[in-house]
């Protein structure tokens, strides 16, 4: 297995009379200069995907955070709005134009099958 963790400082593939490389001195010189190059690339690339990847999930993370807290805020004052409580008010999945947050409130209390939308009153036929 060839010792690769020069890689991670972002350092250009070893030279063979590196002294840090030891056993692999023998496989690193039988590879063309053209593996080690693309080697070199495909490692820089795939840091920079996970890099990236790890940014886009933290991101996400913070945007469920900022969405929850405006469906809670939505949640409470329709709850109050309507006179029922918060819990028994639940977000469905149809496609409302009256609502904030673009889907149906239904009262969970009184309209256990979730027919009766509390802002537009469907999904009529279920949309």
């Amino acid at each position: 297995m060839i010792d690769d963790s020069w890689i991670a400082e972002g350092e250009p593939w070893p030279d063979e009379s590196d002294e840090h490389l030891g056993a692999n001195i023998r496989a690193i010189k039988a590879l063309p200069p053209r593996v080690k190059a693309n080697y070199t690339k495909v490692e820089k690339a795939k840091n920079l995907v996970s890099d990236l990847s790890y940014k886009l999930r933290n991101a996400q993370f913070e945007l469920d955070e900022l969405q929850n807290g405006e469906l809670n805020e939505v949640r409470q004052a329709l709850a109050s709005a309507v006179g029922i409580d918060p819990g028994n008010l639940y977000l469905g999945s149809w496609d409302c134009l009256h609502s904030p947050t673009g889907s149906c409130f239904y009262n969970g209390l009184k309209d256990q099958c979730l027919d009766f939308c509390l802002l537009c009153g469907g999904p009529d036929e279920r949309k």
